[in-house]
């Protein structure tokens, strides 16, 4: 194991992402380094009021945060003025009256997959249908960068991302 090894280090673990051929993880420093060395990025149990700067080749699951009355908020509604700034801490996100779950297995799973997907494709991948409706529905333009969430993700919350909570399928 490198990590609990007498051999690992910070000029190892930077080759190593280099040298990756994917990256699985989350909303932290680490991550960065995958993706600015353009490392395919699956970023799940992903946590964010901020705008990201991920590249085309990461795709994502957010948690699902939801008000403490059950209702799942919308990236909209997460970078709204409202609820933006209760994002930095899980005891600030208690304080605002949210409640923040982890992703299910089947997301990580079905992201890991998508991405892994990434690293091996001589066509291009199809897009999920929801993806103009998740793009309508962030309050910023390239608001994740190149990147987008994962299909499966979009298929699972997709209703959550329509405007007036209107309902398809």
């Amino acid at each position: 194991d490198y990590a609990r090894s007498g051999d690992a280090s910070a000029e190892m673990d930077i080759h190593l992402m280099r040298m990756a051929r994917m990256f699985i993880g989350t909303t932290s420093g680490f991550a960065y380094v995958a993706t600015g060395f353009g490392v395919p990025t699956a970023m799940v149990n992903a946590l964010t009021s901020l705008g990201q700067i991920w590249p085309k080749d990461t795709r994502f699951a957010l948690k699902p945060v939801y008000t403490s009355e059950g209702r799942l908020l919308t990236q909209r509604d997460i970078t709204s003025e409202q609820w933006r700034w209760a994002f930095p801490t899980h005891e600030s996100l208690k304080n605002a009256g949210l409640v923040v779950e982890e992703n299910s297995s089947d997301e990580i799973l079905e992201t890991v997959k998508e991405t892994l997907s990434l690293t091996f494709a001589d066509t291009p991948e199809a897009a999920s249908s929801w993806l103009p409706i998740w793009v309508n529905s962030v309050s910023f333009p390239d608001y994740y960068g190149s990147s987008r969430p994962s299909k499966y993700f979009l298929e699972k919350y997709g209703n959550a991302f329509l405007p007036d909570n209107e309902v398809i399928g």
